[in-house]
């Protein structure tokens, strides 16, 4: 059964084109200093509104949880055991290598010359 993905949702948002709005700003020529408060705010939401786009934005759907249950108490028991190991001394010398544990020799390497 092949799974069919659902469609891709989108949102309409208003942005601000804000290259645009710079130069539609600096033909103006506003002085700050010089010009009446109301009219510099008038004049900056005019430009602010005639610069607005309509873009989509497309939404993702929630993921599922994938950390579940079992793979947290799978966590917990790899560091419970890792505690254990840790409280543990040290192994001796011929179990920390293996291959002298299991009764190997060591290879003589004139044998492969």
């Amino acid at each position: 059964m092949k799974l069919i993905a659902p469609g891709i949702l989108q949102k309409k948002i208003d942005a601000i084109d804000y290259s645009k709005l710079y130069t539609s700003i600096e033909t103006e020529k506003l002085d700050p200093m010089n010009t009446d408060y109301t009219i510099f705010e008038n004049t900056i939401k005019y430009h602010i509104t005639k610069c607005k786009v309509t873009k989509n934005k497309i939404l993702n759907l929630p993921q599922d949880e994938w950390i579940h249950n079992e793979i947290i108490s799978e966590i917990n028991k790899r560091n419970q055991l890792w505690t254990e190991l840790k409280k543990q001394p040290a192994l001796p010398r011929s179990l920390s290598q293996p291959s002298k544990a299991l009764g190997r020799q060591d290879v003589d390497p004139a044998l492969y010359d």
